[in-house]
């Protein structure tokens, strides 16, 4: 009797999942609009399709929908208002198809949804108050697009994002402030861009972020005050830039910096007097985590061309001076080993 109730059980709980679950993946659909959800619906898969429009107000039948996967077709036009009246929405996959533009009602009624995939696109442009119905949102992937500026307007109504995606498009700028009121951000990937310098406001308010991603861009300089909010920054990544110096005091904010020297490699490095404090200080990161492999190393003067900055000593940089400049770096690292 017993063997026999679990079955029942298992039974029903099969049949209310199949019930709120639409599959209609990998099967060659060219026509979204041929196809008729049942109602109560709270899962839709259309993926791996050849859908090139998304009809306005196509899921508005549907009121309980809660996750729909339209990623992997021909999509490049999502007409005004195609997800309203769908309130409960939370994850929307649109990644792997044509998009060019974001438009500013693309998105509109999406008050609940936290999970947006637009990625493997060819978006260049997001228009002004894109992402103002979805103030929920907590992960955006933009991966792999043609944006090549990131406007102070676009993301800075999302203050309950926690990971967004930005690599591999061809970004040149950020404007001063973009992500100002992102403050609950914990992750940023900036990486494979076409950065070329970080500016003292390009990262303001961003209190809260873990990861910050910069590697593979052309970066060849970064603003002393460029990091200054980033309290709670636990990895920067940085290597394969073109950066030969950083200012003394740029990661000032950081009270244990223990993953940054493996993130400095590939590099162009001066290795010499600009850098002693970076080396000294590098020192001691290493001696914090001993997990930490330190790959940094000097492209130049050519006498140090390949040595890793763990190895140079403050002989090798020229640090041994005196006068005013002796004093500067002695307060330097006085400072740092009383923190």
């Amino acid at each position: 009797m017993l063997k026999i109730v679990i079955l029942c059980v298992m039974f029903t709980t099969y049949r209310q999942v199949k019930a709120t679950s639409y599959i209609r993946s990998s099967l060659g659909l060219t026509d979204i609009t041929s196809e008729s959800i049942p109602s109560g619906t709270t899962v839709a898969w259309f993926n791996n399709n050849s859908f090139i429009t998304i009809p306005s107000d196509y899921f508005g039948s549907l009121p309980d929908i809660e996750e729909i996967w339209l990623n992997s077709n021909q999509i490049n036009n999502i007409e005004d208002n195609s997800f309203v009246n769908i309130p409960h929405l939370s994850e929307l996959l649109l990644h792997a198809n044509y998009l060019q533009i974001i438009h500013t009602n693309t998105l509109n009624g999406l008050v609940n949804l936290q999970t947006l995939r637009l990625d493997s696109n060819q978006i260049s442009e997001i228009e002004n108050d894109s992402f103002s119905s979805v103030r929920s949102l907590e992960i955006l992937n933009m991966n792999n697009n043609l944006l090549h500026t990131v406007k102070n307007d676009t993301f800075n109504v999302l203050v309950k994002l926690e990971k967004l995606w930005l690599s591999s498009n061809i970004i040149t700028q950020i404007q001063d402030r973009s992500f100002f009121n992102a403050s609950n951000l914990r992750q940023l990937y900036l990486h494979e861009n076409r950065l070329e310098f970080i500016k003292g406001k390009t990262l303001s308010g961003l209190k809260n972020l873990n990861l910050l991603r910069l590697e593979w861009n052309q970066i060849h300089s970064i603003e002393l005050q460029s990091f200054v909010d980033l309290r709670s920054l636990s990895e920067l990544v940085l290597h394969h830039n073109n950066l030969q110096t950083l200012v003394q005091g740029v990661f000032n904010m950081m009270d244990h910096p223990v993953y940054l020297a493996m993130q400095l490699y590939s590099n162009n490095w001066t290795c010499g007097i600009d850098l002693c404090w970076l080396v000294d200080a590098m020192t001691d990161w290493v001696t914090l985590d001993e997990t930490t492999t330190t790959l940094a190393e000097c492209s130049r003067p050519h006498v140090l061309a390949g040595q890793k900055f763990t190895t140079l000593s403050f002989e090798d940089l020229n640090c041994r001076i005196t006068g005013k400049e002796q004093s500067v770096i002695s307060s330097l690292v006085s400072g740092r080993c009383n923190h």
